[in-house]
């Protein structure tokens, strides 16, 4: 995984998470309720955004990696894994 991929699933999530929260908030407006959002929350907002968009795409990279692995290779883990087993 390259650091661009990172960074672009960084941003993706980031700005993801902030959406979230505009259609939110326009939501709440929309009921008469009031919102409101300082510069702190928002950075707050689009880091944990963007660390879920990391961890989101390290997780697909690894299930992309487990499908395309030679299923002879499935075959034996799998066959390993029922030979443990004890009845």
């Amino acid at each position: 995984m390259s650091s661009s991929e990172k960074g672009i699933a960084f941003a993706k999530g980031g700005f993801g998470c902030l959406l979230v929260f505009a259609v939110l908030a326009l939501l709440v407006m929309m009921i008469g309720g009031s919102i409101r959002i300082d510069l702190g929350g928002a950075c707050c907002l689009f880091f944990m955004g963007g660390t879920i968009g990391v961890i989101v795409l390290m997780i697909y990279n690894q299930g992309k990696n487990d499908a395309s692995q030679n299923p002879s290779e499935i075959e034996t883990d799998q066959s390993s894994e029922d030979s443990s087993e004890v009845d």
